[in-house]
This record gives structure tokens, sequence and C-alpha cells, in this order.
């Protein structure tokens, strides 16, 4: 058995029973924690690792994210984001010069960002028309957001899109004045497009770039996917990645409910990545206009959105995971879509068999709307909520466009949260539209100084304080994934995934920590990435 001794560092273990040491060691055997406190306390070590002065935190947990969708976004697909690239004339540029490469018949993605509308010389997306200028004979996307999608004539075509052809649940096709679709789609990817996945050896160079660049690079030690494909979960588990992954199962996307139930052993056999629970969606995304609200939206009145699935049918998912000891993790950004979900665990909870061990969550939950009363019944149902920091800054300053200034009122409240008894988790929900939203560090910046894109401030009085923006992405994070008693904190027992900073970062001025960039990052007791990353064993193909 070999055991090294961690010593001479500050160490901010996120472990309120002892939340300040200098000294730990690490069990090599297992790659956890066997003692953590004070280099005077310690036994006479002969393997001794000096950290020399170095600041040491736990590995950050994102609870929600999409590494699929970011890693093809970010490395496949066309980068059309901007400032990049800032009018239609460079998007249609970009995506000829893929096209040219192309055959006939072949897919072309471009990635753009949230509210690129507003962001590109003309004011506006592009059009299908714009779309079909660059090719008729190539099915060409362009996605500027997760939630919505634009096609020309043959993607629409190929997807089987037409007059005919009805909105899928909680999605929209759009259409012109004659009913024929215009190609803008709402939340309908994951139903209709089909959208061929990439080679086998495509997405896994994708995966690569994506967990070492815009994860671990990051401090991130774990995180949890929100899946895709079947084939994607395949190609996750055998590029043998160090980062620590969890899946939720999206019903109906990747699988029916009960093969999601069964916990997809096909494709989730093994440690990593491993089946964390079931995702279903209530409603759609706000800049979709398919997020359910109580009002219709002020930049659209003649809409408040969609609900997906109703509360009966929600009522049934909910009682089977929690009899399956499954969590259940349940989309709701709009006011209505959270009453349908607290309404559907008030039942769970009085038929008095709820078990409150398992970890239902609500995604998106405190971003937008979320009261004082919805707060109070998120606690009393014994429900998670798992807010998405980084969208004070992408989505802020479209807020009241969107919804009008008085709905504006409750967003993002997560010093009121965690005042009424929440500890609510982290996620970045990382899309490939705003690479920022992976990084750890720049989502503890937004909870902390909570500027918008145009420099305004949102409801300063919700400003948290850095060490509870540290346990949002970590310890508590790890608590709403269920994986409390194996990372989040610095603590024995539990696998030794931590950072270390050049910096203590309780000393970092508050515009400066959303640039931060750990030394090194460590997953159970081995260096991954780092100036001596070298130790690491090289992924496996």
């Amino acid at each position: 058995m070999t055991k090294v001794l961690y010593k001479n560092a500050k160490v901010y273990t996120l472990n309120s029973s002892e939340p300040i040491a200098d000294s730990f060691i690490v069990d090599e055997t297992d790659g956890t924690f066997a003692w953590v406190g004070n280099a005077s306390e310690a036994e006479n070590f002969s393997n001794v690792y000096d950290l020399g002065g170095a600041t040491v935190l736990p590995g950050f947990v994102d609870a929600h994210t999409h590494l699929e969708v970011t890693a093809i976004s970010r490395y496949i697909n066309v980068d059309c984001r901007y400032p990049t690239v800032k009018s239609i004339v460079e998007i249609q540029r970009k995506i000829k010069e893929r096209v040219a490469s192309l055959p006939p018949g072949e897919w072309v993605v471009a990635q753009g960002v949230n509210f690129q509308d507003s962001l590109l010389e003309e004011n506006r997306f592009p059009t299908k028309e714009d779309l079909d200028a660059i090719s008729t004979v190539h099915p060409i996307v362009y996605r500027p957001s997760f939630h919505m999608a634009i096609l020309n004539s043959k993607a629409l075509e190929l997807a089987n899109i037409t007059r005919d052809t009805p909105d899928p649940p909680g999605g929209i096709i759009e259409r012109d004045i004659q009913g024929e679709p215009n190609g803008v789609t709402r939340d309908v990817e994951h139903y209709l497009l089909g959208i061929p996945e990439p080679s086998r050896e495509e997405q896994q160079r994708a995966y690569m770039h994506c967990i070492q660049n815009d994860f671990l690079a990051r401090g991130v030690t774990s995180l949890f996917e929100i899946s895709h494909t079947k084939n994607s979960l395949r190609n996750l588990a055998a590029i043998n990645s160090p980062l620590r992954i969890g899946v939720y199962v999206h019903v109906p996307g990747t699988a029916d409910f009960e093969e999601a139930l069964n916990g997809l052993p096909d494709y989730l056999n093994g440690n990593n990545p491993f089946f964390a629970g079931v995702k279903v969606f209530i409603d759609g995304g706000t800049t979709a206009l398919a997020a359910a609200y109580n009002e219709p939206y002020a930049i659209d009145p003649s809409t408040s959105g969609k609900v997906a699935i109703d509360i009966d049918e929600l009522f049934g998912y909910l009682k089977s995971c929690d009899n399956a000891e499954i969590p259940l993790v349940i989309h709701a950004v709009g006011d209505r879509a959270q009453d349908i979900v607290i309404e559907a665990m008030e039942r769970l909870t009085a038929t008095g068999k709820r078990q409150f061990h398992v970890k239902h969550r609500i995604e998106h939950g405190g971003n937008v709307l979320c009261t004082p009363e919805r707060q109070r019944k998120f606690k009393e149902v014994g429900l998670i909520p798992v807010p998405n920091p980084s969208f004070i800054m992408v989505f802020g300053d479209a807020l009241g466009k969107y919804l009008g200034e008085r709905r504006t009122q409750y967003a993002y409240p997560f010093k009121s949260m965690i005042e009424n008894g929440l500890e609510p988790a982290s996620g970045g929900d990382c899309a490939g539209a705003e690479m920022r939203s992976a990084n750890p560090w720049f989502n503890i910046w937004c909870t902390i100084n909570r500027k918008t894109q145009s420099g305004k401030v949102l409801h300063p009085e919700e400003a948290i304080d850095l060490m509870d923006a540290l346990r949002m992405h970590t310890i508590w994070s790890a608590k709403a994934c269920g994986v409390e008693d194996k990372v989040g904190s610095i603590e024995t027992g539990k696998f030794a995934d931590f950072i270390l900073l050049e910096e203590d970062i309780f000393f970092v001025p508050v515009e400066e920590l959303k640039d931060i960039l750990p030394l090194e990052t460590w997953i159970g007791g081995k260096l991954i990435k780092g100036k001596k990353e070298q130790r690491h064993a090289d992924y496996s193909h």
C-alpha cells in the first residue's frame, strides 16, 4: 500500500467540519484521501509531495452540461460564433468554405451564439433563403443556441418537415403565411432533424479535445452529461477519459422511459461514464419561446410557451423513478413549468411513500421567477434546484425584452435561496454556443458580481460570497448528483480530486476570478492536467 503526504499548502476543504488544512494524505491504491489535517499532526512519511505553498480546492463538479453537443459544436461544426463572425455575409462565407470540401448531400452544421440576431450587422438571424443561397444540394443547419435551429430547403426535405408535419411535444416549427415551414425550428432537434452523427473517430477526437481544453484545464473533475444519442455514449466510454462522467438519460430523445429506467446497460455498463438518472423536459427554452409561462411573452404576446408533458405523465415518471431509487431531473424553465413540477412532487410526497434520499431535481430552477413561495416549496418537497449562473451574463440583458421588466424581479436569486435553506447546485449547461458556460470560474464570477453583457448589475442584493459560490460548484453540486460521499470536498474517504492554484483565491480581486487557470488538476490522486501531466496515462482508442 502506497500513501503519499501532500504538505505545505492552503487547503480549502469545503468540508464544514474542517474547512481549512495544510496537508493531506492520498492512498494511491484506491485514489482516495486517507487523512486531511495539519502537517504537525501527520505521521512521519518517506513519501512526501511538497505543494510549494499552493492553494488547494476540491475539483469542480458540473451538475448539468451537454458534453457531446459542446464537443461537436466546438471542434467539428462550422464556427460562426460572434465576435469572430459579425454579419450574415460572413456566416455564408464560412459555410461556403465547408461546403466546397463536401460532396452533394453531406450535412453542414454551423454554430452561432445566443442572441446573435442582435449582434449581427443585419440585426437578424440568417433565413432559409440565406442558407439556400449557399447551397440547395447540401442540407445546412445554423444553430444559434441549443433550443433553436434554422434549416435550408434541403435540410427541411431530408428531415421530412413539411406543412403537414405537426409540432413535436414542446417544440415549434415556424411557418410562413401560406403554412409552409420557413426554416426556423425551436426545441425540435431531438425529435425531427435527424442530423447524422460524426464518425466514431471524429467524435472521439472532439470529446478528447473538449475534455482536456474546456473542462480539465479549468479544474472540472466531475461532470454530469445530459445524453444526446446512444451511439455517442458508446463513443464516450471508448475514450477512457480520466474525467468522472455521470449521465442523465434523456427521455424520449435518447431512449424511451422504460429503457432509460433500466440504465442503458448496453451503453453505460462501466464505471465511467456511469448511469446517474433520467432526464425529462416539461418545457423548452425561453429564447425559443418554448418555455412555459403563466403569462404571455412580452416579445410575442401571442404565446406563453408550451408544455411538453402534463402533470399526470410527470407524476407517473416521478413515482416510477422514486420506487426504483433513480433520480429524475426535470427541465422546467418557465413559471408554469416550475409549478407543474412542484405539484407533481407534492403528489409524490402525499403518497406517503416518497424516498427522500433520492435526489430529484429541477433543472434551471432558480433562473427566473424563482419567487420566495417557489423557493419555500422546493425546500418542502425536497426538490433540488440546479440554476445556471452564467446565464446572468448571457441572458440578463434580454430578460426584460422576453418577459417584461416586472417578471425579471426574481431572476437568479441565489442569496435568497441559500437564506431559505436551499443548496443550489451549479450547472454550466454548455451546449457550444457560449463556451464560457463550461468554465466554473466564469460561473463563480457571475454569482458574485452579477454583471450582464451591457455591464448592468442584475439584482445586486442577490450576490453571494465566494465561499457559497465555491459550494455551488463543489459540494452542493455533488449532493445534487448523489455523489457527495465520493467527491465535492477534501475529506477522508473521498476520491482525491483536487486542483492547485497559484494564489489564495480569497485575496484575488473579483474581476480576476473569471480568468483563473489552475496550475494542476488531479483526479484520484493522479496528476491529469498541468505542468507534469506526463504522469497521466494516455487515452485509449
